[in-house]
């Protein structure tokens, strides 16, 4: 592997956004065609009770669908931070990798910037909250069926939805709707042009 940085990180920082930007062009036409199939059945659509026949469609799809988007940007993420780790250890010629230090695979990836690789504005330059709490989402809809009874990091979660205006839902099961998904994919992307950018600044040449 080159060790020039702009094809390091300049370069998968351009992949990394139109992957985002994908992402995001999908949930926006698929959350479109929701909408009006959501519409269709509350004005058009019309229960035949003598074929017991439900549009439960648009009363079920959707949450699925949200969900899937916020465990694919989490799961887009976790494939950044292996790949942009496996770089520095490249570049700095590094002893130590990624799996040797303590955590999960975020705190793993924060010790490593930061404590290894000695990138400085890491540490004040990403918003490792925000996605420290989009992983406990994603861990919660994919480990407890987004059930928060007894979810160890309820209160992360809540914290989330609370601090970005977000629907938590009623009871314990936590509603995905398109907002959610949307908020996803923003604090991806605001967390994966912060860790770019701080590469480039630490490694411009």
């Amino acid at each position: 592997m080159t060790s020039n940085s702009n094809t390091l990180f300049f370069g998968n920082s351009l992949d990394a956004s139109c992957i985002l930007g994908d992402l995001q062009e999908f949930r926006n036409y698929i959350d479109g065609y929701l909408k009006n199939e959501s519409k269709y059945f509350e004005e058009e659509a019309h229960v035949d009770l003598e074929r017991e026949f439900l549009p439960l469609f648009s009363e079920t799809f959707p949450p699925i669908l949200h969900s899937s988007l916020v465990i694919t940007s989490v799961i887009f993420l976790e494939t950044q931070i292996r790949g942009i780790s496996q770089a520095l250890k490249e570049k700095l010629n590094l002893k130590l990798s990624l799996r040797d230090l303590s955590g999960n695979l975020l705190d793993q990836f924060k010790k490593y910037l930061i404590a290894v690789a000695d990138v400085d504005s890491a540490h004040e330059h990403i918003p490792w909250d925000d996605v420290s709490s989009l992983f406990e989402f994603r861990n919660c809809l994919v480990h407890a069926d987004g059930i928060l009874t007894n979810y160890p990091k309820r209160k992360v979660i809540e914290q989330l939805f609370n601090k970005h205006g977000l629907e938590l839902g009623e009871g314990e099961l936590i509603s995905v709707d398109s907002d959610a998904s949307e908020k996803a994919l923003l604090i991806s992307s605001s967390f994966i042009e912060a860790v770019y950018r701080c590469l480039l600044n630490e490694f411009p040449k």
